[in-house]
């Protein structure tokens, strides 16, 4: 079996040469990116910033602190981590990846998570990275009618390039729902109550939930909420983007 240190070492070795072989194109304005990612710098740039937000869970604010929301009732979860607003372009990249498929758009924008994620440890000095990744899971009715689940997708990417295990069995969906996407706040509450069962091999462990988008944090919640009944330590929420504006 080849080690661990080494499958890295002919990982990198191959991106590199599939680099020089098939430069990078921005997947936005079709140019050469100039980088080992396909999204120029100046594209990049556009991509819009969640620059200030609510501490808990990334609610944006016009300045730093806690949201009444979280001031009512504190969320299960210690933080949200998500450096984009789910605005244009990011809303299109992202909707691209998960509705039709393009992995591309799902690959850079994850590639643009463990970066901030990264600078972020370092620049704050943050406690020590959580044990393990664990990706929103999908009912597997869903997953079979979309082919795929794209927060394993982004967990994976943020596993290979932040050496952080990825567990996709450490909880289940067991109950299928319809889609979040419409529904009020109090509505996504209920559409997801008792919707998902932690295994006791959550216990004591620090976890971080992968998913695409936080929107009103129902799902975030849920998920978190479960896994601390179980016994988790902590859960941190990393997501792609944020919505602007809760509906």
């Amino acid at each position: 079996m080849i080690p661990a240190r080494t499958q890295e070492q002919i990982r990198h070795q191959v991106q590199n040469l599939g680099f020089l072989l098939f430069p990078g194109i921005c997947l936005l304005c079709q140019r050469r990116s100039k980088r080992k990612l396909d999204l120029c710098l100046a594209c990049e740039a556009t991509l819009p910033r969640l620059e200030t937000g609510c501490l808990r869970c990334a609610l944006p604010l016009l300045h730093t602190g806690v949201c009444g929301y979280c001031q009512l009732q504190a969320p299960s979860f210690t933080s949200v981590f998500t450096p984009y607003l789910y605005q244009f372009p990011t809303d299109r990249m992202i909707h691209s990846f998960k509705y039709g498929g393009k992995f591309k758009y799902g690959r850079v924008l994850a590639t643009l998570l463990a970066e901030q994620l990264n600078n972020t440890e370092r620049l704050n000095n943050c406690a020590p990275p959580p044990d393990v990744l664990l990706p929103v899971p999908l009912h597997w009715r869903r997953q079979i009618k979309r082919g795929f689940n794209q927060a394993e997708l982004i967990a994976r990417a943020l596993s290979r390039q932040l050496d952080i295990p990825i567990n996709t069995r450490l909880i289940s969906r067991t109950r299928y729902t319809i889609t979040q996407e419409g529904l009020s706040r109090q509505k996504r509450q209920s559409n997801l109550r008792q919707a998902f069962t932690a295994s006791l091999d959550v216990k004591g462990l620090s976890i971080a939930v992968i998913d695409d988008v936080v929107t009103t944090g129902s799902t975030a919640e849920a998920v978190a909420r479960c896994l601390v009944r179980a016994g988790a330590q902590q859960v941190q929420i990393w997501a792609l983007a944020r919505t602007p504006l809760e509906k």
